[in-house]
């Protein structure tokens, strides 16, 4: 036998084993030692990038100055457009995002609802206090709330009984018909003014939310045309109750002109009715029998 085979038969099994163990810690320690290699590897690569990146915006800021003041005159023009545009469109469309600052309207809104009879002093008790005027008194306090816009629609049904009972009724003649005329438009008025008030309360409150709701600044643009629509249908509505008040007025002013034209009617024809009778009576005097004797008698004296 040759030495080498000698060698080889003299291994026993644990020598094989130890051997393998030995080989597969050194191709661990190779592995490792090659990762951490390529990790060494990929960071410096990195680094260089990151440090080249770094060095080309370094260059840009510092060794450019010309760029960046064009970058700086491009922005500071933009900027002013944008302002421009903005002082533009609020000129246009006003400041709405801002507050206003209304000034108080307390003696208008008193005006514009008429000033109560009870705050003038009047003493509203004087009537009720003699029992033959008790009905008069419950009168003036039912016109006094339809007027003041207190009194309830089914409230407005006692006009009749109340102005008769303060202007008396109007006699069952063709004398009497031109009063009963007069006494029907003052009901007529009377009732409109009732309405009127209770229109003018609630239109005030409508005014009074959309005024609260512009004067917030909340509102956008498009919901301030739509507020601008409904202020048209108030200032309509409002027009239309000012064409009625105007009709309730040249009614009255008929009645009255009527009435002014029947006393002036009455008292011409008393005038000629008085004219008349004294002509009558001068004429049964002319020819009385009596009176020519006397006159004869006169006549021969002389």
């Amino acid at each position: 036998m040759s030495d080498k085979s000698k060698v080889s038969d003299s291994k026993d099994p644990k020598d094989l084993k130890d051997l393998k163990h030995l080989k597969d810690e050194n191709r661990k320690v190779d592995k490792e030692k090659t990762i951490k290699s390529n990790k060494k590897k990929i960071f410096v690569a990195a680094f260089l990038m990151l440090g080249c990146s770094g060095l080309a915006i370094g260059q840009i800021i510092v060794h450019d100055p010309a760029h960046m003041q064009s970058n700086i005159a491009s922005f500071a023009k933009e900027l002013a457009q944008h302002i421009s545009h903005l002082k533009y469109i609020t000129d246009m469309n006003g400041a709405w995002a801002s507050k206003l600052d209304i000034l108080d309207k307390i003696e208008t809104i008193a005006a514009s609802k008429g000033i109560p009879i009870d705050k003038l002093g009047w003493d509203k008790g004087k009537f009720s206090k003699d029992k033959a005027t008790q009905l008069s008194a419950e009168a003036l306090d039912d016109l006094n709330k339809i007027v003041e816009g207190k009194a309830k629609t089914s409230d407005l049904g006692s006009l009749q009984k109340d102005l008769e009972q303060i202007y008396r009724p109007a006699p069952v003649t063709s004398a009497g018909a031109k009063s009963e005329h007069a006494l029907r438009e003052m009901a007529a008025s009377t009732a409109f003014i009732n309405q009127s008030q209770k229109s003018i309360e609630e239109a005030q409150k409508n005014i009074n939310k959309l005024q609260k709701d512009i004067e917030s600044g909340r509102l956008k643009p498009g919901d301030l045309e739509r507020y601008q629509v409904l202020i048209a249908s108030y200032q309509t509505q409002l027009q239309t109750l000012q064409t009625q008040s105007n009709n309730q007025l040249i009614r009255q002013q008929v009645a009255q002109t009527g009435l002014m034209a029947s006393d002036a009617s009455s008292r011409e024809n008393n005038r000629l009715k008085g004219r008349y009778e004294m002509m009558q009576a001068g004429k049964l005097v002319q020819f009385s029998p009596a009176l020519r004797k006397t006159n004869d008698e006169v006549g021969g004296v002389e």
